[in-house]
Formats: C-alpha cells, sequence, structure tokens
C-alpha cells in the first residue's frame, strides 16, 4: 500500500484490463507480460517490483508519480512499481574461433541423436496407429 501522501501525487496515465490469455499461475497474469507494460513510459532497463499477483479480467491503472515511479495499481493497492532501472553486468569473453566450432559440432551432434530418436519414435508409433506426434527440436 502507498502512503497516503504519494498516493495523492500519483497521475493515472491509462486503464488496463489484462485478458485471460496472458495467464501465468492459475487465475493470475503472467509476470513477464505484466511488467512489459511499463515499457510504453520508461526507456532502457527496467526495476520491477511485484508487490502482489496481477488480477485477470479486471480494469487496473498505471500510475505515475514525479519522481520517476510507476505503479500498477488495483484502486489503493499497488501491485507493481516500477523505475528506470541499471544494467551493470559485464559482457562475457567472446569464444574463440576453435571453441566455437567445436562447440557447433556438439550442438549438431546432439542434434542429430534427438532427430533419429524422434524419428525412431514416429516411426514406432506409426506402428501403434498414433494420430498425431509433433516434435520440436533444439
Amino acid at each position: 500500500m502507498l502512503r497516503k501522501n504519494r498516493k495523492s501525487n500519483l497521475k493515472t496515465l491509462c486503464s488496463i484490463t489484462i485478458p485471460a490469455i496472458y495467464k501465468g499461475p492459475p487465475d493470475i497474469a503472467n509476470g513477464g507480460y505484466v511488467c512489459s507494460l511499463f515499457a510504453e513510459f520508461i526507456d532502457g532497463v527496467i526495476d520491477v517490483m511485484i508487490k502482489r499477483p496481477t488480477p485477470l479480467d479486471r480494469e487496473l491503472q498505471i500510475c505515475a508519480d514525479g519522481d520517476g515511479m510507476y505503479y500498477l495499481m488495483d484502486g489503493d493497492s499497488m501491485i507493481i512499481s516500477a523505475k528506470p532501472g541499471v544494467l551493470d553486468l559485464p559482457a562475457p569473453e567472446a569464444p574463440g574461433y576453435e571453441e566455437a566450432v567445436s562447440q557447433l559440432d556438439s550442438i549438431l551432434f546432439t542434434r542429430s541423436i534427438y532427430i533419429i530418436l524422434a524419428s525412431a519414435f514416429c516411426l514406432y508409433l506409426s506402428f501403434s496407429r498414433a494420430s498425431l506426434v509433433i516434435f520440436s527440436f533444439l
């Protein structure tokens, strides 16, 4: 819950309703989807704090104060707070050519094994009269 003086300074930017198609856990909106809504108002990295689950199919408000903080509100209850963030992770070193090629060979070998196993499984299923099988390879 926001302090009373903070709540009075909030400006409603828009109202949103998150449809059930964006469900994450049962009866709750997917957190990644909900947090992405702040990208319309904050450029770059966003620092988000989820305070409680986001309800589906209910009108919510995205609000802002004058200090660069944004909020997803359900009436007087804060669901999420967001502000511009800083990403200060060091970039990993790129692998050398030889290392990259050796990893590629490993990946291709692994993918080939999956394809062979999937093909054998499909052949088995065709003999057992299964109707439809869909595979997703790495």
